[in-house]
């Protein structure tokens, strides 16, 4: 009947008339638990809904444009916070690119308490790496056997 994580709560239903009676069985129970709403966040009917940085529709699934736009945006590290953030941003996706751990090791390294800074030629070249999978990235096995195959009948669905 609908997700729920972290304060995100996903209903989705394959009929209008389900997907009504669903948002209202919701509804009843958030407002029974005493619960109020944010009805600037709230999204009713929409056709695609973001689910863990995936956009999700009935035909596809494909990457948030945020996260598309703050990998590609993001600038050559210049210390340990450099890469300790650009890390945390690949990580998420780290399932989705083939020998990720290979590829972020020099970054890695980097971060070992006993190694001094320096972005050298195999530094640049494994953030311009990931960066480059991240971004090319357009299709997931995550994607195609969990989220398309169990919510292919999802025409609706609401944010709240």
């Amino acid at each position: 009947m609908c997700l729920c994580y972290l304060h995100d709560i996903k209903v989705f239903s394959e009929t209008f008339e389900d997907h009504i009676t669903r948002v209202r069985t919701v509804l009843e129970c958030i407002q029974e638990a005493g619960l109020v709403l944010n009805s600037e966040e709230c999204l009713f009917g929409a056709r695609e809904v973001e689910i863990l940085g995936h956009l999700v529709s009935l035909n596809c699934d494909r990457q948030d444009p945020d996260k598309i736009k703050a990998v590609s945006n993001f600038p050559t590290p210049k210390n340990m916070h450099d890469v300790r953030s650009f890390l945390r941003l690949c990580s998420y996706f780290r399932r989705f690119i083939k020998g990720f751990y290979y590829q972020a090791e020099p970054l890695q390294l980097l971060l070992k308490g006993a190694v001094k800074f320096h972005c050298g030629p195999k530094e640049v070249e494994a953030f311009n790496n990931l960066k480059k999978d991240l971004f090319l990235i357009q299709y997931w096995e995550f994607t195609t056997k969990i989220l398309l195959q169990k919510f292919t009948w999802m025409p609706l669905g609401m944010v709240l």
